[in-house]
């Protein structure tokens, strides 16, 4: 898709202004990427306890990056203040798993946005544990292994229901709103069937080999006796990347909100020291009571290719910070906030809980090396004076993005949609981080079938320095959820386009 394709939805070119000092480079060759905002990897293991047991493998991956390396004794302030002096493009944590807690991530979190003067994470972000050190430093040579080329091209999901027949799906060509080719196969484990158990025996063996595995337990089983040695068995689980999607601790009762203790640790979830045992590259949870939804953007992010899961993660993390931070208050924190590194009082408590979701495994592992043609295409025009973005999304009935959970009306109705698109720009083109971009102009056009409609939208965009050095410029438009995308079943040609142009405002001088 061009720009070309898309100017019907502005009319006649439309043109803004812009002082020159704005961009850097427009139209320049290409320079040289500029350096990442501190070292590119940090390694950082315990030095009390039986963190000790753990050093082979932070050596092994410090050894595996060409890392740096930080011994920490506890101190959480210590810790914080290592990395903003290092400020790391990757961190691994090597801990054992009864220091990795929900309270570890919390405090974690707003200093790695701290590098920089915008509110995206800065560093993406692994934990190395096991159930002992031993284990751990296996886990470390079973993702190096894995390294050498891309994870196997099958997916299995395994989801805890409230039904009474349990039931296998596939395997099938997976329809993916990412162009790659991937084979599925779908068990869906009934909570009121008196066979589940015999069900997971007999289709265990569908976990050996896979790329993915995605599992979710949505609550309500109520099988006091399901563990993971029942969902595990014996068998090596090596290479799969585990997502887990469930809102409950693993192995333990459903998740109530207002009584998670929230110093309680992996230790406490064996699902996912059992899965490293086994031979997972990865496995990505949540440590403590947060949403479960993440799953399907995770893995959208994972199959585009080309990007480590650690960054995927950290992508999925932004999302929720936009949601978090209003049109004006990011103005605001932009401006007063983030000079003295502050955070908004606004926006502190789904900040700290968007942390929660998080990776066991190497930030730097790169599970599919070639990035593949999404349904999503978006083209930015930018020259001396204008700056515009247009996006156009197909297959919306496989889209995990166009719902705009963070600013949804509960009122039936009310619900937004999206259209967001994260912008890499070229290296060599970097927008002027003492501007604020501002969206001045949308247009959103949904069409389906013979079905044409014009969706009444609001705009907002951000700019970003990522962990590598790279400007990224993030633009939002939101509008009514059942003109973007009508409830129910959604047409596969249902397609939406949206465009937005931008001015760049100076920043204030305090």
């Amino acid at each position: 898709m061009t720009t070309r394709s898309l100017a019907s939805l502005a009319g006649a070119a439309l043109t803004i202004s812009l002082t020159v000092s704005t961009l850097q480079a427009i139209g320049a060759p290409a320079t040289p990427a500029p350096p990442a905002l501190g070292v590119r990897y940090l390694v950082v293991w315990y030095t009390k306890d039986a963190g000790p047991q753990y050093r082979p493998a932070a050596h092994k991956l410090i050894k595996m990056h060409g890392a740096s390396e930080f011994k920490w004794d506890g101190d959480i302030e210590a810790l914080k203040d290592e990395l903003l002096e290092q400020k790391p493009a990757h961190l691994a944590l090597v801990l054992p798993p009864d220091l990795i807690d929900a309270q570890l991530v919390r405090d974690l979190a707003p200093t790695l946005a701290r590098f920089d003067d915008d509110p995206f994470l800065d560093c993406r972000l692994g934990f190395i544990t096991g159930g002992d050190g031993k284990i751990a430093a296996d886990f470390v040579d079973t993702i190096a292994k894995a390294s050498g080329g891309d994870i196997p091209d099958r997916t299995v999901s395994a989801r805890i229901e409230l039904s009474e027949k349990s039931v296998r799906a596939g395997p099938a060509a997976l329809e993916s709103a990412i162009d790659r080719a991937l084979s599925s196969v779908d068990l869906e484990i009934g909570a009121k069937d008196p066979a589940w158990q015999p069900f997971i025996d007999k289709q265990r063996h569908e976990l050996m080999d896979a790329g993915i595995v995605e599992i979710v337990d949505t609550g309500v089983s109520a099988l006091r006796d399901f563990t993971p040695a029942i969902l595990f068995g014996t068998n090596s689980l090596y290479p799969a990347i585990i997502f887990d999607g469930s809102s409950r601790n693993a192995a333990t009762e459903p998740v109530d909100p207002s009584t998670v203790d929230e110093k309680a640790t992996i230790a406490t979830m064996p699902i996912v020291l059992e899965a490293i045992r086994l031979g997972a590259v990865a496995y990505v949870a949540s440590v403590g009571a947060a949403s479960p939804n993440r799953t399907r953007l995770e893995q959208w992010l994972i199959l585009e290719g080309d990007r480590s899961i650690g960054d995927a993660l950290r992508i999925a993390h932004d999302d929720l910070v936009i949601g978090a931070l209003d049109d004006e208050v990011m103005r605001d924190y932009l401006v007063e906030g983030f000079r003295n590194g502050e955070m908004p009082l606004e926006s502190v408590e789904l900040y700290d809980d968007v942390a929660l979701r998080v990776l066991f495994g190497d930030p730097a592992f790169v599970p599919f090396r070639d990035r593949r043609p999404s349904n999503h295409a978006v083209d930015f025009d930018v020259s001396k004076d204008s700056l515009a973005v247009t996006s156009e999304w197909t297959r919306l009935d496989l889209d995990p993005w166009v719902w705009d959970r963070w600013r949804a009306d509960s009122a039936v109705g009310r619900e937004l949609g999206r259209v967001y698109e994260r912008i890499e720009l070229p290296f060599g083109l970097r927008l002027d981080h003492d501007q604020l971009p501002i969206v001045t102009a949308v247009k959103v056009e949904a069409t389906g079938g013979r079905r044409r409609q014009d969706v009444p939208a609001t705009g907002v965009a951000y700019r970003e320095l990522d962990p590598d050095g790279r400007s990224v410029l993030h633009v939002l438009v939101r509008g009514p959820r059942a003109l973007m995308r009508p409830p129910g079943p959604v047409d596969p040609e249902a397609t939406l386009r949206s465009y937005a142009e931008l001015v760049l405002v100076p920043i204030p001088a305090r």
